[in-house]
């Protein structure tokens, strides 16, 4: 690794090493072509547009669409969600290139806030509680490279999370005032990173016995991500804040997995099955033999991606299709309900990748023009209890 990458290869760094990694739209590589920001111009429509779905007058509807790309900006991303705030990122229609802002969209109507400045260019906010929010971008502070971010309370101004003694970093959650992402060492191996608000106050997840570690999850006193063993394979690792705690929650059957999303007793992720190595949506709940493989009859492969501790979002690609469905797996029989189809026609792609106590979901969408929508789908029937 050296400075001066940018986040696009930052992300495609993460696929050298051999991990299926977020990337900027909290999607692995297999949905990244389709998802590719595209330097036409386009400007997304103006403030907040509400869709109805298909079938509508079906009284078994349960969600609204909601169109979140913001006006002045050609392409948007939504990547977390915590109550009314959704966090996430952006490209201005009038800017050449493809250079990234981070997007909070906030209140009732989610009105949409650019928090970036002069401190940083190519950024994006990857997580947000309460009134923090984290992300990274590439600091111009020294050298330009990639650097975790931390926002409070919609100031523009933000703290760099950046470790002594690491060349980048990606701040990727928040829970509790803590911080969860990673960072590269100076050989240019990454570890998953735990930081209490600031750069001097971090810990270094990496397992003894792991190559190297991303974290992407946090809850409380709990971490999610995954790591490279010294044989070779990506297993999914639980942590309780310290890199001894660390549990590798590789499943049998599963010759690798990945953790990306955890809230109360879950996480959630995906794994490569044998004999095909084809990639399944994964729920844990603590320990690798309580894993329960999700994907879907139809669906030749999918992933779990974020959950609120009852339901479980991520996408599933359809046995006679090549697009990605947004997928939400409910609380009760782990019933699936595929959300692609409540977007209007003319979308080819699309993933959730947060979900809210309320139900609310949210990820982005691919339109017939290869340009990129935020998407809340909006939760309007039924009733769920979450666990304590």
């Amino acid at each position: 690794m050296k400075p001066g990458i940018s986040l696009a290869l930052f992300a495609a760094a993460n696929v050298a090493l051999g991990v299926t990694c977020h990337g900027l739209s909290g999607s692995s590589p297999a949905l990244a072509p389709s998802q590719s920001p595209n330097s036409s111009g386009h400007a997304a429509s103006g403030g907040s547009s509400r869709f109805e779905p298909f079938n509508s007058h079906d009284s078994s509807v349960e969600y609204q669409v909601v169109d979140l790309s913001p006006a002045g900006y050609r392409q948007s991303c939504a990547v977390g969600i915590f109550g009314d705030r959704i966090v996430g990122w952006a490209i201005p229609a009038a800017q050449q290139g493809n250079l990234h802002h981070p997007m909070l969209w906030s209140g009732a109507e989610h009105k949409p806030t650019d928090l970036s400045s002069s401190t940083f260019i190519d950024s994006a906010g990857y997580g947000v509680a309460y009134t923090q929010t984290v992300g990274c971008g590439v600091s111009l502070a020294s050298d330009p490279c990639t650097h975790a971010f931390l926002w409070n309370s919609d100031s523009e101004k933000s703290i760099d999370l950046n470790p002594p003694g690491f060349i980048m970093s990606a701040a990727e959650g928040v829970s509790g005032g803590k911080q969860i992402g990673y960072g590269l060492i100076p050989t240019g191996v990454p570890h998953a990173l735990l930081w209490n608000s600031s750069a001097q106050n971090v810990v270094d997840l990496n397992p003894k016995l792991f190559l190297w570690s991303f974290a992407y999850g946090i809850w409380g006193n709990s971490e999610a991500g995954y790591g490279k063993t010294v044989g070779g394979d990506t297993h999914a690792l639980l942590w309780r804040s310290t890199p001894q705690s660390a549990m590798d929650l590789n499943p049998r059957k599963f010759v690798q997995s990945w953790a990306v999303g955890i809230c109360r007793n879950q996480e959630v992720g995906y794994g490569e099955i044998l004999p095909d190595r084809s990639v399944h949506a994964l729920l844990w709940t603590g320990t690798p033999a309580s894993c329960i493989d999700l994907n879907p009859k139809g669906f030749l492969q999918s992933a779990a991606i974020a959950t609120n501790g009852a339901m479980q979002v991520g996408r599933g690609m359809p046995v006679d299709s090549e697009n990605w469905h947004a997928l939400i797996w409910g609380s009760q029989a782990f019933i699936i309900t595929d959300l692609s189809q409540y977007l209007p026609k003319g979308f080819t792609n699309s993933q959730a990748v947060g979900i809210d106590d309320a139900g609310n979901i949210v990820g982005d969408a691919v339109d017939s023009q290869h340009h990129m929508h935020t998407i809340e789908w909006v939760f309007q029937a039924g009733n769920f209890t979450l666990p304590e």
